[in-house]
Formats: C-alpha cells, sequence, structure tokens
C-alpha cells in the first residue's frame, strides 16, 4: 500500500527546510519537505524538475514548484459523506461541521487557526470565514445539504462583506459551490467567479480544478486573484471592447473582400459579428459601439505679423478693446 512519499532528507550541515513537489513517480500533488545543506535548485535536479528546455533552466524549475494544487484524491475520499448529508436532508448546522472537514482535509486550512465559525454582524452570523496568515480572504455562507441555492442567500453575507471590503463570498451546501466576487464601487455588485457541483462525475474534474483555487496554498500564492484576472480580461465585455474597434473591424473588412470579392459595411459587418454572439454574451457586452481610434493632429498656433524692425514673427496677444489708447 503506497502511503505517500516520505520526507526527503539531505545529510549534512543543517540548513532551514523547504517544501517542493515530489517526483512524478510518487504520489501526485504531495510534497517533499527537504532538510539538508543542498541550495533548492540542485534538489529540484535531484527530484527531475530542474530540466533544459531550450535553455530556460529557472522558468522550469519554478513552474515545477508553482504546480496547482491537486485536491481530486482527498476530495473524493470524503465526497461520499457530502452526497449522504444531502441524501438525508441534514439541517444547516451538520453541513457546517462537514464543510469544516473539507476545509481542514481537503484545502489545507488550520481548524484551530483559520478557519472562525459564525463571525458576527450585528445580530446576525456569518457561517465560516477563511483566514490565511491572519487576514479573511473568504466568506462561506453555507446552507442545509438539501438547500437549492440561490443568488438571495449571499445577501447576509454581502452586507458582512461590504463592511470590511472582502472580495469573494462562497455560497454551498457541501455539494453545489458557488464563488462570488464582490466590488463596491457603485452599492454592491456580485458576480459569479465559478459554480462547481460535485454530484456528477462526469463533472468532479472539473470541479475538484475549481475548488483547488480556494486550497489554502492557492490563496497564498495569489492563484485566485491570478484566476479572476484572467477570468475578467476573458470576459464578454472585455472580448467585445478588443473585437469592436475600427482597426479590428478594418483588418475582417479586408480579409471578407479578398476572400469574397465584396466590400462589406462596417455598421453591417459589426452587427453580424454581433449576432454571432450568444445572447448571454451580448447581454454582458451592452450596446453595439464600435471604438474609433482617435487621431492625433499637431496644434498649429497662428502666429501674427512681425512689428515692424523686427525679423521674427510674434504669437497672438491677448484682445484689445476698441476703446483702448482713446
Amino acid at each position: 500500500m503506497n502511503r505517500g512519499p516520505a520526507p526527503l532528507a539531505v545529510m549534512g550541515r543543517r540548513r532551514r527546510p523547504f517544501t517542493v513537489p515530489c517526483t512524478p513517480s510518487r504520489a501526485r500533488g504531495s510534497v517533499c519537505r527537504v532538510y539538508g545543506p543542498l541550495p533548492r535548485v540542485e534538489v529540484l535536479k535531484m527530484l527531475g524538475w530542474w530540466t533544459r528546455d531550450g535553455g530556460d533552466e529557472k522558468k522550469n524549475a519554478v513552474r515545477g514548484v508553482t504546480m496547482a494544487m491537486d485536491i481530486r484524491r482527498p476530495l473524493r475520499k470524503f465526497l461520499p459523506h457530502l452526497l449522504q448529508a444531502r441524501q438525508d436532508n441534514l439541517n444547516e448546522a451538520d453541513t457546517v461541521q462537514r464543510l469544516i472537514k473539507v476545509f481542514e482535509d481537503v484545502l489545507g486550512y488550520d481548524a484551530l487557526a483559520e478557519i472562525s465559525r459564525e463571525t458576527q454582524l450585528k445580530s446576525k452570523y456569518i457561517d465560516i470565514a477563511l483566514k490565511v496568515d491572519g487576514v479573511v480572504k473568504l466568506i462561506v455562507e453555507a446552507k442545509a445539504a438539501g438547500v437549492t441555492l440561490r443568488e438571495r442567500h449571499i445577501e447576509q453575507a454581502e452586507q458582512y462583506a461590504s463592511k470590511n471590503n472582502f472580495e469573494w463570498v462562497l455560497l454551498t451546501n457541501g455539494v453545489v459551490w458557488n464563488l462570488y466576487h464582490l466590488t463596491f464601487d457603485e452599492g454592491i455588485e456580485s458576480i459569479l467567479a465559478f459554480s462547481a457541483d460535485l454530484s456528477s462525475d462526469e463533472n468532479f474534474d472539473v470541479a475538484a480544478k475549481c475548488l483547488a483555487i480556494l486550497h489554502r496554498q492557492s490563496i497564498k500564492k495569489g492563484e485566485l486573484d491570478q484566476f479572476w484576472e484572467q477570468k475578467t480580461a476573458l470576459s464578454p465585455a472585455s472580448i467585445g471592447r478588443a473585437l469592436f474597434q475600427e482597426d479590428v473591424i478594418r483588418v475582417i473588412r479586408r480579409e471578407i473582400r479578398r476572400g469574397e470579392g465584396i466590400l462589406a459595411d462596417p455598421e453591417d459587418l459589426a452587427e453580424a459579428l454581433r449576432r454571432m454572439l450568444s445572447a448571454e454574451a451580448r447581454e454582458a457586452m451592452g450596446p453595439l459601439k464600435v471604438k474609433k481610434r482617435r487621431s492625433k493632429r499637431a496644434r498649429v498656433t497662428p502666429l501674427t505679423p512681425a512689428p515692424e524692425g523686427s525679423d521674427e514673427a510674434q504669437p497672438p496677444g491677448p484682445p484689445q478693446s476698441d476703446k483702448e489708447g482713446q
């Protein structure tokens, strides 16, 4: 029975320990804790992460160290308890107990120092607050295992998050996990970052990948923020701003003329592109508007005739009154 990799000890003068990903032959997603005098680069070479690919050794080594967390094994081990809770229609308190075990055993949080229960907001309470290095990173709103999740369920957590400037709220019943990103520019706006459903074997890997972003190490390394930046950059609104630009429309128009021999009207072409998008994407993009490129024109200051006896022209002076000099 494979119990996972044992700590890797490097004999010699004691050195501050650090962790690196184990070799592919070891348990996937596990790490080795290293002691000894060797620097990190030498240990990476021993474990096989330091490879030559076009001469960029450092990039490959860093890529190995920052590999994404793989939580599929511990998550699959705990999944029957979550599904059974839904089948038994457990109440909210019992569901919260199981969620805390998921945060501890699957997502790597310390139950005593990093998982706070029932954080008070006036006379109400937030179910769970997750901390990393003493700072709250995620507010969790839990519902009973059999409850169908609705967006209105996060209203209480939104109020708490807005007062403390927390950007992330997680709504879950143990089987379905909905992560929301909050902004507070004009009121409170919540955007669904992902929805992970653990009830389907077909979607298990996708759901596990989403939940891995909430792992303590992932949040500490900034992967949750990177995930949101990428999702925002690839959103319909962002792609629409890039697509419906005068220069882009001109390039597409030119290619259509080369292929079809027809010079399409820019407005008709933009509307045809918009119709290709889904209704959801069109709604997110808003009204169709082709952004035109600004032309940079040099400002020319007219010159007044030079006074008698001067070789240089003078810039225009302030207007003079008709009564001046009278």
